[in-house]
């Protein structure tokens, strides 16, 4: 473990997320070992009708796209440690927050909700450890982290002081037909996974805290916040005839992990970057209340004469909720085809 790296980042969160890359390291997933506690739950099986016009190509995961779960009780609260990213590993560039079920000496604990292939996932943010464990284990959990993000969508609603995140995926729905899709293919079936998972969300019941609130207690609430993977992957949503600059944007990315392994340009053979990106959140020792932040960034892979170099860029940290959001709204019915568009309010 390394303590200056955890105290490090719970002292200042965003500091930490705007010097270095976070990177998780994630315990093993329960369901494919029935020995380990059984750490999410079906809250109920959720039939949202199938909106793909067409018959799936995948059938098997059509079957249990619908899975509504939430993390149980008890194991809300994980427990990190951050250690420097290595070459040996392929984390280089980063700091990795290695994330365990189980306290360990110097670990903080943290609020842990994991994905899963197209299955909703969601979490509220409230400790319900009774007291004498919460003292034993490094205090309250006040840091929140999600599975990293290359295509999913996170929603939050609720209060401030205890509000529900939300980890949706839809990666295996299409609307299109072909076995051997094209890029125009990709664009559409893009579209309307983003279209599904905001479907999703807003069929889901409300968190109960804001079931039992009164109307003007929910009047005082902040907005949901909606995040998609057009807001923090490049060229995501776009049309890929049109010209976005993204290949300026991957030389940028090129150009810092060359300056960061100091490798010189003229030596790489073949490049390739990979984007993601993570939501996060703190909750503030002064005010009680949680604000969660999006951090954007690019795995490099630099092949040189001597070998294959990998090393992590940072793009950017953005503040995600509470907060203005850009929302996205699609779908244009005309008498020849649906049309899809979006654009940013």
């Amino acid at each position: 473990m390394t303590q200056p790296l955890n105290h490090a980042f719970r002292s200042n969160p965003k500091g930490f997320a705007n010097q270095y890359v976070l990177l998780l390291a994630e315990p093993p997933a329960n369901s494919n070992n029935p020995r380990l506690p059984q750490h999410i739950k079906d809250v109920r099986a959720l039939r949202f009708g199938m909106s793909n016009p067409f018959p799936p190509l995948q059938p098997e995961y059509e079957s249990a796209e619908s899975d509504y779960q939430s993390v149980e009780s008890a194991y809300r609260v994980a427990f990190g440690d951050i250690e420097p990213g290595t070459q040996g590993n392929r984390t280089a560039g980063a700091q990795v927050v290695d994330v365990q079920y189980v306290h360990g000496p110097g670990r903080f604990p943290l609020f842990w909700l994991p994905y899963k292939q197209n299955l909703t996932r969601k979490i509220t943010l409230k400790d319900k450890r009774p007291p004498h464990v919460i003292r034993r284990t490094g205090g309250e959990a006040r840091i929140f982290f999600t599975s990293a993000l290359n295509g999913c969508s996170v929603f939050i609603e609720g209060s401030e002081e205890e509000p529900t995140v939300y980890h949706l995926n839809a990666g295996s729905t299409r609307i299109t037909q072909s076995r051997e899709p094209t890029q125009t293919d990709y664009h559409d079936d893009r579209i309307h996974r983003t279209l599904e998972m905001e479907r999703r969300f807003n069929q889901l019941p409300r968190p109960s805290n804001m079931r039992s609130a009164t109307p003007r207690q929910r009047e005082q609430l902040p907005q949901p916040g909606q995040l998609h993977a057009g807001q923090y992957l490049p060229n995501y949503f776009l049309d890929p005839q049109q010209s976005t600059g993204e290949e300026a944007f991957n030389q940028h990315c090129v150009r810092s992990a060359e300056r960061l392994e100091r490798i010189a340009q003229t030596s790489v053979q073949r490049h390739q970057v990979n984007h993601s990106a993570l939501v996060f959140g703190w909750k503030s020792h002064d005010t009680g209340r949680w604000e969660f932040w999006l951090q954007t960034r690019a795995r490099v892979d630099l092949t040189t004469t001597t070998g294959l170099t990998t090393t992590y860029v940072g793009n950017g940290l953005t503040r995600f909720w509470p907060g203005e959001h850009n929302h996205l709204f699609v779908r244009e019915d005309t008498s020849q085809q649906t049309v899809v568009t979006l654009r940013r309010l």
